[in-house]
């Protein structure tokens, strides 16, 4: 029986990329560290019809990931592994981001690859908001080439750049490029199993992190929003449609890259920047 995972399925995007994949039928495997939102997206799920398994589980702990794999393992074979869990910067100092944002995903990653099997297919989560460290020329490949699981990874992060990473809108940029660079590297390693790996990059979502976030960064979200060309918000649900295609058999030959679903405020972001440079240059 085939086994679909969500981990922060409580959270406004997980959930609705678990109602998604309940839809292919077998085994629902979701995951959170609140039990509260995972108890009533499991009853959403069980009143679809799903067989659904709920675990409790702390990204942060590689055990704890250690023993989703092997709950999910137990209960048939992987198909579909959407790491979801993440944290904004409203949510935790730089320190936390790092850890929930990039090294919960290489642990969800390292720990579901040795069951990866042909048509399965890992997605982590990425964030419209990474391209703009990407830009800033700081080298998050640096920590990944290496292991990213070295004890001191973070405090050598905080000596970068006099402390540039331990400002939580640098570390969560910093992260979440970091994802994107991860399931580029992972694709080797699932796809030597017949597996895929892929990531999104989100941009501006309406739910309760962004809300939070309008709260501690409005003035930021605002021109965010500003920028997008498609003038709006996009809806978790928006989100998941993209999740469900490329967990599909129809994505079958995607694999090693991060798909944006932003409204265009991406490529509006690249707009801009090479406008920018064109007028800097007719100014020299």
């Amino acid at each position: 029986m085939r086994v679909n995972v969500v981990t922060g399925a409580g959270g406004a995007m997980g959930r609705c990329c678990a109602l998604r994949l309940a839809r292919r039928g077998g085994v629902m495997l979701i995951a959170d560290r609140r039990p509260e939102p995972l108890r009533a997206v499991a009853a959403e799920l069980a009143d679809v019809g799903a067989e659904v398994v709920v675990e409790i589980n702390d990204v942060t702990d590689g055990e704890s990931m250690a023993r989703l794999a092997a709950v999910a393992g137990d209960a048939g074979e992987i198909g579909a592994v959407v790491l979801a869990a993440g944290i904004s910067p409203a949510m935790g100092d730089w320190r936390a981001l790092v850890e929930v944002n990039f090294l919960g995903t290489w642990r969800g990653l390292r720990a579901f690859a040795p069951l990866a099997r042909p048509g399965a297919v890992a997605v982590g989560f990425s964030s419209m908001a990474g391209m703009f460290l990407a830009a800033g020329g700081h080298d998050v490949d640096a920590a990944i080439r290496e292991n990213p699981e070295v004890p001191d990874l973070v405090d050598r992060l905080a000596a970068i750049d006099d402390g540039f990473f331990t400002a939580p809108e640098a570390a969560y940029r910093w992260s979440k490029l970091g994802v994107a660079r991860l399931c580029e590297q992972e694709a080797a390693t699932w796809g030597a199993r017949g597996g895929r790996v892929v990531s999104v990059s989100p941009g501006l979502i309406e739910g309760p992190m962004n809300a939070l976030e309008m709260q501690d960064r409005g003035h930021l979200i605002r021109s965010l929003f500003d920028r997008t060309p498609l003038g709006r918000m996009g809806q978790p649900d928006e989100v998941a449609a993209v999740v469900e295609f490329l967990t599909s058999e129809a994505a079958s030959f995607v694999s090693g890259c991060d798909i944006r679903i932003d409204g265009g405020l991406g490529a509006q972001r690249v707009f801009d920047q090479q406008a920018e440079r064109h007028r800097a240059g007719t100014h020299e």
